[in-house]
Formats: structure tokens, C-alpha cells, sequence
């Protein structure tokens, strides 16, 4: 399912005057998300926990792209907040977006609620931020550590600076946290409630040409897992003030693919491998050879047998799907149908959208490559095979 973020203004009914009974009831049979999100008020349980599907949300100003299936359909939400905003995470049923200031906001679609990050000024590699100052904004230190300063232009850090935020919880929760990767050699910075920056995580001890190129992070039992473009897996343990890497693992044989991070039921971690081929598309002359699309999907699990662990590759999900891109990586069971049916519904699969965010920096590729890899028979639906740029691009949104 497709929802396209545009606005329009919400009209109210009388549910208050029903029964919390009747309501119930009512919301256990709006099949659709779409439709709970149209009647959602205060009056209606906060979560349609039995509506668990993946929903594609699109960006506001995309033309190009046409969805492959018919049943798929858009969704008009009152977002005037997020127009001219970059997604840069999901989580929880939050969005996480990017303004052209450099402010960040967390939204649910369905309850309406918001909470403000601290900005992208705050980040700890941005020395000073001069909102006056016309495409000389900002001021950024290249890395941590580092003597290389270079002049942002407010449009390219908010398109390019900050590359995916996670959350621990609600931001109402106690002790909520949230993890950015962030920078021109992505690395990560933290959020705890109440503060009113972003700190960065140091990857200290860590040899320097895989110290940095940060590809996924995750929040795992009480701890932060990253891994990075070398294979690294880096372990945080944030129950100190600053949060310190406890241990570092390596595998050699996976440089370059994209990687994510996720937890299964029985709490393993997760390594997942996503395959990407380039190719050349000659009608997009200079950009020809910027041209990719996702060919395959390796799972692995952490066997943390020995002190180090050991990548063990999985061969089939079961009845288990996973949604990775921008959004928290997660495991799920399949998702019902209309009628709440699992009987037919696609299971051993991996649901994938497009964040290779330094491909979209020219807005003549990316954001495009985004489809449905079937893990038992290694096909793969994609759902915009015709497009080669979506920008900005989608994003999985995921209940609770």
C-alpha cells in the first residue's frame, strides 16, 4: 500500500458520544490503514494493532514514479508540517524528518502527536550554523578528530548530512533515546531525553580505514549495535554517562554491500546483505554508469558462542518477513489480509526501499530501487521497475 504525503483539512464526527465498547469494535474492523488514519480521533484506541502491513510513504512533490499493482492507492494525510522535508527514519509508527533548517521532527500519522530532536546544528561535527549567511550556512568539521572544514549549503545538509535516525521507544517513554548516522563518513551520534544536542559515539581502537561508513544501527537488548561499510559490528554499552564500544567484530568477505542490523523473535542479532548491481543506462549520458537495482538478499546470525561471535548464514525466514531502508530494520510476522487471513499472504520475504543516500545526490538516480525480495525462490517483485529516480525518496512506515 502507498501513501502519498499531501494535506488536506481534517474533518471531525461526533466519536466521543459512542461507547468505548462500540469504538472498539468499530476500529477491529477498519481493515485498511488508510481508513483508520481518515477516522482516527482521540475517541479511537491509539494503535490499529490489527492493521500490520508496511505502507510506502511517497514524498510530496514525486511525478515519476507509478506503482506496479493497481490494488496499491495513496493516502492523503493533514502533513503541512513535513512538505519540503527529507524522511530520514520509522520507527515505532513514527516518521523522523529533515527540514530545510535543519530542524528534526518526529511524527505519528496516526495519533497526530509530535516531538522535536535537538536540530542538525547541534550535531557534533557542525561547528557553527548561520541561518543569514546564503548557501554558506554551515560550518562542518569533515570527521570527528579531524582539520578538514568545509562550508554546507543548507539544501545539501539537509539532503545529505544526516542518513538514518532510530528510536529506543516513544519519545514519551522514560530514558528514550535516539541514534543518528550522520556525516560525510557516517558515523554516529546519540540523544537522550532531555538533552539539547546530539553526542557524538566515538569509534576509538578501531582501525581507521573501517572506522567509519556507518550503514545500519540498532537498539538490542538494552544496548546499540552499528555496523559498518568494513563489516565491523560495533557493541555500546549506554548504561555509562557517554556510551563506550565494548567490543568490535570483523568479517572480511562482506566489504561494500549494504547492510543492516535487525533482531529476530528469540532475540538473535541479525546480519543482512543486501546484493546491488550497477549498470549503465546510456540515455542519462554523464550519469550512464550511476544506474542500480538490488539482485539478492544474505541473512546471517550472530552465534556468540565464542568471545567474538561468528556470522552464521540463514537459509529461510520461516514465516517471517523483514522491512529494511530508512526505516528501523525489523523482523514481523506476515501481514493479513483485508479480513485479517495469513493463510495466503507472502511469508519468507524481505521488503526493501532505496537508502543509498549519496546515490540521490544528483536527482538523476535513486530512490527507485524498491521491491519485494522472495527469500524461498530468490525472485524479486520490484515496485517501480519503470522509474530510476524518486526523490526524495520512499520510506516503510510501521505500526507500534
Amino acid at each position: 500500500m502507498l501513501i502519498g504525503m499531501e494535506f488536506h483539512q481534517e474533518k471531525r464526527g461526533r466519536w466521543g458520544e459512542l461507547c468505548p465498547d462500540l469504538l472498539n469494535e468499530i476500529a477491529r474492523h477498519i481493515p485498511y490503514y488508510v481508513d483508520y488514519v481518515k477516522s482516527w480521533n482521540k475517541a479511537l484506541p491509539k494503535f490499529p494493532m490489527h492493521i500490520r502491513g508496511p505502507w510506502l510513504v511517497l514524498p510530496f512533490d514525486d511525478k515519476t514514479s507509478q506503482i506496479e499493482k493497481k490494488e496499491d492507492y495513496h493516502l492523503c494525510l493533514p502533513l503541512p508540517q513535513f512538505k519540503n522535508t527529507r524522511l530520514r527514519g520509522s520507527c515505532l509508527g513514527w516518521l523522523i524528518s529533515v527540514g530545510i533548517d535543519g530542524e528534526l521532527l518526529m511524527f505519528n500519522p496516526v495519533t497526530r502527536s509530535s516531538f522535536r530532536l535537538p536540530p542538525m546544528s547541534t550535531f557534533p561535527t557542525v561547528i557553527s550554523y548561520q541561518p543569514d549567511v546564503h548557501d554558506q550556512e554551515y560550518t562542518v568539521r569533515e570527521r570527528m578528530q579531524s582539520n578538514n572544514i568545509y562550508i554546507g549549503r543548507k539544501i545539501n545538509m539537509q539532503n545529505l548530512y544526516i542518513e538514518k535516525i532510530v528510536i529506543s521507544s516513544s519519545p514519551e517513554e522514560d530514558n528514550f533515546m535516539a541514534v543518528a548516522i550522520y556525516g560525510s563518513f557516517p558515523g554516529l551520534a546519540f540523544y537522550r531525553s532531555g538533552d539539547d544536542k546530539w553526542t557524538d559515539l566515538p569509534s576509538m581502537n578501531i582501525p581507521s580505514k573501517f572506522a567509519d561508513g556507518i550503514q545500519d544501527v540498532i537498539f538490542h537488548q538494552e544496548k546499540i549495535y552499528a555496523i559498518n561499510w568494513g563489516g565491523s559490528l560495533y557493541e555500546f554499552d549506554m548504561r555509562t554517562l557517554s556510551g563506550g564500544i565494548r567490543r568490535v567484530l570483523y568479517r572480511p568477505n562482506i566489504l561494500s554491500e549494504d547492510k543492516y542490523l535487525v533482531q529476530d523473535p528469540d532475540g538473535h542479532l541479525l546480519m543482512v546483505v543486501r546484493k546491488v548491481e550497477c549498470y549503465r543506462e546510456p540515455k542519462l549520458g554523464k550519469n550512464a554508469s550511476d544506474c542500480y537495482k538490488t539482485t539478492g538478499v544474505d541473512v546471517f546470525e550472530l552465534d556468540e558462542s565464542s568471545s567474538y561471535g561468528q556470522w552464521r548464514q540463514k537459509f529461510n525466514l520461516g514465516n517471517y518477513v523483514l522491512i529494511l531502508g530508512y526505516n528501523s530494520s525489523i523482523w514481523k510476522f506476515p501481514f493479513p489480509d483485508e479480513v485479517g487471513n495469513c493463510v495466503n499472504c507472502v511469508r519468507d520475504c524481505i521488503y526493501y526501499s532505496d537508502n543509498k543516500l549519496r546515490k540521490h545526490r544528483s536527482k538523476v538516480v535513486g530512490g527507485h530501487d524498491i521491491g519485494i525480495f522472495n527469500f524461498k525462490d530468490g525472485s524479486i517483485r520490484r515496485l517501480f521497475s519503470n522509474s530510476i529516480c524518486i526523490c526524495p525518496p520512499p520510506v516503510w512506515l510501521l505500526l507500534a
